[in-house]
């Protein structure tokens, strides 16, 4: 789950003032926690109800739902940072890598180190064949061996209608049926 700073923030507002309750033993709603903080009455019941949970509050009296619900903390250790998951090359990115790493490959190999459906790998791999950045090395078996003609950097070329642009190079390559 992706949130923003101001909700992390809202979080830790949200934690000082329960910690600030501890002290005085005193309960208190997701309406007071949304009063004290930036968050909205459900975000603060939804953390409520994730402490709860954790077990770390108690509930001293039931409401009709949990955000109408009292609370009392009882575990005031520091709460641990959310961790953001790293987002994924996209799809014809992760393609290319693997292009670039193996240099000879087939389209199998492509699908498997790409993790990518078997139409993006064949359509990114002809793509870059019509246009030469990679050539039929030979076939083995009935499969085709594709081997990398022209390393144009890092970042993934990208599909025009009439050829490939390597962002990385600045260059453009025509398809070989249009020259």
């Amino acid at each position: 789950m992706v949130e923003t700073s101001s909700s992390n923030n809202g979080r830790r507002l949200a934690w000082r003032f329960m910690c600030c309750c501890r002290g005085s033993n005193s309960d208190f709603s997701a309406q007071q926690i949304a009063d004290a903080t930036e968050m909205s009455r459900h975000r603060a019941a939804a953390f409520l109800r994730q402490l709860f949970k954790e077990g770390r509050l108690d509930v001293t009296w039931h409401g009709r739902s949990s955000a109408t619900n009292r609370y009392r903390l009882i575990d005031a250790s520091p709460l641990a940072e959310k961790t953001h998951k790293p987002k994924r090359a996209k799809a014809r990115q992760r393609v290319w890598n693997s292009c670039r790493i193996m240099r000879a490959f087939t389209l199998d190999d492509v699908i498997a180190t790409a993790q990518v459906a078997h139409s993006t790998a064949k359509r990114y791999v002809k793509a870059l064949q019509r246009a030469g950045l990679i050539r039929v090395r030979g076939t083995e078996h009935g499969i085709t061996i594709y081997r990398l003609n022209v390393d144009c950097g890092q970042a993934a070329p990208e599909l025009t209608p009439d050829g490939i642009f390597a962002p990385t190079r600045r260059t453009f390559y025509p398809y070989r049926e249009d020259v």
